[in-house]
């Protein structure tokens, strides 16, 4: 077609713009009314094939398809400027579309492209399809999650089932290292998350030509077991200090600061300068025993005691005898009162002659 017209060494009477450019133009204006309404774009979702096919079936309908792809060819300015201009707006919506239908921390994860949708397009891809077996172990685990429901076509459960690991499988191809590392990184669960932290970033270095192997995984697992016993160690050696350093204080604390001597404190001393000075030990020690006492006195026990006494009595009216139980300050019991053992002031339950009878165990009979 000849040099590009807006070049300096370009032949202008080489370069002509096509008659059919202006009122219809090879590449036409491709205008979207509503944004993308389906699942955004998540890392935490593991959604890209879901929303892959939904952004191919978007596009491809309004025609922004082969943009997102980099399939269709920009059209020379010089020749046709209309169709070159509707082209880079196409472009251009393809990439806002692109961004509008993904989430936030995808957004902050993946450059923007205002311009080439299919570079932009292929760095989310990249993102996500090469995520490698840390995104592959949450795929198998869900999938082996997945069983077989009551009153639910089994088809159904099977493509999803199918799906994550189609999905596990395009990130990478699970020979029995990777298998391997999969199931390590599920071994250490969330009780050693640090060492599922460090799994992963080992992982992500693996290679066809350099993979991670299986005895590679072992000597990282060992190194690690190494490290936790060595702090463990540390930790219980620390914990010893500690200990030994109270008791030593402890001990410290119990020297008397006159005579240097322990077991007793300065004012209990009996040596010169002492508290006690002069004394016996026998003295310091009742002394020492008597303002123990004062300082803890021990619990009163003057409690009130409560002698009762035994009667019978007899109802002229019925003839019952009651055997009653009382305290000595005791309110006088009328045999009526004796029957129905009211009183507060009882101790004991009150019995008619022919409870007795049926109780006559406590009778004595």
């Amino acid at each position: 077609m000849g040099e590009n017209p807006t070049s300096p060494t370009s032949s202008d009477s080489k370069m002509t713009v096509l008659t059919t450019d202006a009122s219809r133009p090879s590449i036409p204006l491709i205008t979207i009314t509503s944004p993308f309404s389906g699942d955004k774009l998540d890392k935490e979702k593991n959604n890209w094939t879901d929303w892959h096919d939904n952004i191919y079936s978007i596009t491809c309908l309004s025609g922004l398809w082969g943009y997102i792809k980099g399939t269709t060819p920009c059209p020379p300015l010089a020749t046709e400027p209309r169709a070159f201009n509707n082209w880079t707006q196409n472009d251009e919506r393809a990439c806002a579309f692109l961004f509008g239908a993904i989430e936030y921390a995808e957004r902050k994860a993946v450059t923007l492209h205002t311009t080439d949708a299919a570079a932009y397009f292929k760095a989310l891809e990249a993102r996500h399809v090469s995520d490698g077996p840390v995104a592959q172990v949450y795929l198998i685990k869900d999938a082996m999650g997945i069983h077989a429901t009551p009153g639910e076509p089994f088809t159904k459960g099977l493509d999803t089932l199918f799906d994550k690991l189609d999905r596990a499988w395009k990130m990478g191809d699970i020979t029995l290292d990777v298998l391997k590392s999969i199931l390590t990184l599920n071994f250490f669960g969330k009780d050693f998350q640090e060492i599922q932290f460090a799994l992963q970033d080992r992982m992500k270095t693996a290679t066809k030509a350099k993979p991670f192997t299986a005895s590679e995984i072992r000597q990282f697992v060992e190194d690690r077991q190494r490290l936790i016993d060595a702090n463990n160690r540390s930790a219980g050696e620390s914990n010893t200090s500690t200990a030994l350093a109270a008791k030593d204080k402890k001990k410290t604390s119990n020297i008397c600061v006159n005579c240097k001597r322990p077991g007793h404190a300065q004012q209990y001393c009996i040596m010169p300068n002492g508290g006690m000075a002069g004394k016996t030990i026998e003295e310091s020690k009742a002394q020492r025993a008597k303002d123990k006492a004062s300082k803890n006195p021990a619990p009163s026990t003057s409690a009130k005691s409560t002698t009762t006494t035994q009667k019978t009595m007899r109802d002229e009216a019925t003839g019952a005898i009651y055997l009653v139980s009382l305290p000595e300050d005791a309110k006088p019991v009328t045999p009526a009162q004796a029957h129905i053992a009211i009183d507060n002031n009882f101790d004991r339950m009150i019995f008619s002659t022919d409870d007795l009878e049926r109780e006559g165990d406590l009778w004595g009979s």
